[in-house]
């Protein structure tokens, strides 16, 4: 086997609380994100929450303190491995940290790199806790499963651009992110530069 190669267990997009939440309040991985990391065998050193786990824009509105918990307790227990996507709307880390480098790859959510920095900081500055019952399951579900039909890909050179600049800044040949939910992970390379785009959940990433 190659001696360099790692694998991390990164946490991506599961949006819990949200109508299309991966995880639903009653089964056991909504319990903790330890026992994930314990089932699987990893530690928490090399296990990393990549943003958009918990929804606090789109859970319930009598939910949102639960969420806040939540965030609170991750943030606690994946220390510097923890990493805000946009529905988490900048709670839980005073650092706000967008980007986390290990071993030369960067890991961060994607919304930065798929729609560019103004708007990703458009939306992550929204700050709106909670949805009501029509937003949830008539407009966000809806939009959910449109998603489901239009399968991303990484065609789109201005995405490409401000990889290759973010690779560069942070001395990275690999970026891991997620935010636009493909089925089965993406992972292409061009120019020496690897890009992985995760799907939604706990996935496990090979990095060299």
């Amino acid at each position: 086997g190659n001696l360099r190669m790692k694998k991390y267990l990164v946490f991506n997009d599961i949006h819990y609380g949200a109508p299309h939440g991966l995880w639903k309040p009653e089964g056991w991985d909504a319990r903790d994100y330890q026992d994930h990391i314990d089932k699987r065998g990893f530690t928490i050193e090399n296990s990393i929450y990549l943003g958009d786990n918990e929804d606090l824009n789109h859970c319930a509105i009598d939910r949102v303190g639960k969420h806040k918990q939540r965030i609170i307790s991750a943030k606690l227990l994946f220390k510097e491995n923890f990493v805000l996507g946009n529905h988490e709307i900048g709670y839980g880390d005073p650092d706000n940290r967008i980007n986390l480098i290990k071993d030369r790859v960067l890991f961060t959510h994607g919304d930065i790199l798929f729609w560019g920095f103004d708007r990703a900081m458009k939306y992550r500055n929204k700050n709106r806790e909670g949805s009501n019952w029509l937003r949830r399951w008539l407009i966000t579900a809806t939009l959910d499963q449109l998603r489901e039909v239009i399968q991303p890909d990484l065609s789109d050179g201005k995405f490409w651009e401000r990889a290759r600049l973010e690779a560069q800044m942070y001395g990275c040949h690999t970026i891991v992110c997620g935010h636009k939910h493909p089925r089965v992970a993406i992972d292409e390379t061009r120019d020496g530069l690897r890009v992985v785009v995760n799907p939604r959940g706990v996935n496990v990433v090979e990095v060299y």
